[in-house]
This record gives structure tokens, sequence and C-alpha cells, in this order.
């Protein structure tokens, strides 16, 4: 089941891509990963309005990720190299959290000017 906690925000493209991208991948991953064996849970997403900054979040319930899952080194996996370096895009940064279910919460500033393009 997807639930979803979104404010009324308006991003130029240059921030909604990225943005775009990292939700579908997280997601992916997700209902890819989080659920086997037909097994049912919960997707989350959320983007608030934080004043200066944006908070985005995928969580899902599901299996969670192994225990020697490392996010702040570099992942292996093209996905979330691909996560990693949008949101550097975003100039943001990101926490994993998997005390009780998989969490990614990023955080980027919601000034245009911030965003750097490579």
């Amino acid at each position: 089941m997807p639930i979803l906690e979104l404010d009324d925000i308006f991003m130029n493209i240059e921030m909604g891509i990225p943005c775009g991208i990292i939700i579908n991948e997280l997601v992916s991953n997700s209902l890819k990963y989080a659920f086997p064996d037909d097994n049912k849970g919960t997707v989350f997403v959320g983007l608030k309005d934080k004043g200066d900054m944006y908070e985005l979040m995928v969580s899902d319930n599901g299996v969670g990720i192994p225990e020697n899952f490392n996010f702040d080194e570099t992942p292996e996996t093209l996905g979330l190299m691909l996560v990693n370096s949008l949101i550097s895009q975003l100039n943001g940064n990101i926490t994993f959290n998997q005390d009780y279910k998989t969490e990614f919460k990023i955080n980027f500033k919601n000034k245009e000017d911030e965003i750097i393009m490579n």
C-alpha cells in the first residue's frame, strides 16, 4: 500500500527532475526487494517544505537491507550511485535509517541558485 504525504511545492525543472528520479529509484528498490514472496507492506513517500530546506523521505516496512550495508560507503549498485549523484546535484545530504524499517531521508535547499549543474 502506498502512502503519500506531499506539501504543495512548486520547484523548477532543475530540481524536479532529480527529485523524480530519486523517488523512482528508491520506490523501485522497495518494490523489488522489500517484499519478497508476495508479502504485503507499505511504501511511504513524503516531501515537506521545511522553510529554506526541502525534506524528501522514502521508506518501507519490508524485510530491510542487510545489516552489513553501509550507505556512507560508495554504494555498489548503479541505482544508488545515481541517487548519490543526484543528491550532490541538489547540494543535499542523505541519512539512512534501518532501525525498524528502511528509510532514506534527503534534505536539500529550496533555492534555485544553490543547484550545481555539471
